[in-house]
């Protein structure tokens, strides 16, 4: 108990002060970070929705899109749900906007997305970003 008391910040230790054993402090800032097995199912769901949704927001940047949807992806494994490689990828290509449509038809055709990783995709989309840009 005496290591996570001092380890503690002030404010999180007022949550665990009272708590009679090691295990009870620990089971207490579980629930704190964490949340209870409840709230982490809702929380999965609520991230499932939003993949499925997902889409580029007008105005947005490639690099902004990018950004917001691997946040997305990570936060779901976090809560242990994963999908294969290449639907995340058709995913995010089917997340931009019209004027990525040569694009990405272009690269669904030319490379795999199966071994292709998400960083790299966005990589090969970024190259093409000027041109989309000015169309």
């Amino acid at each position: 108990m005496h290591i996570l008391n001092v380890s503690l910040p002030d404010e999180i230790y007022r949550f665990v002060m009272y708590c009679e054993s090691a295990k009870d402090m620990w089971d207490n800032l579980i629930v704190l970070f964490k949340g209870t097995d409840e709230t982490m199912d809702s929380r999965r769901s609520l991230l499932i929705q939003q993949y499925e949704v997902f889409t580029c927001k007008p105005d947005e940047s490639l690099t902004q899109t990018y950004l917001r949807f691997n946040n997305l992806i990570n936060d779901l494994r976090q809560h242990r749900k994963t999908f294969d490689n290449d639907e995340i990828l058709n995913k995010f290509l089917k997340s931009l906007s019209s004027a990525w449509a040569s694009v990405t038809f272009m690269i669904r055709q030319t490379k795999n997305l199966k071994t292709m990783s998400l960083e790299s995709l966005y990589g090969l989309l970024f190259t093409h970003e000027p041109e989309i840009k000015n169309a």
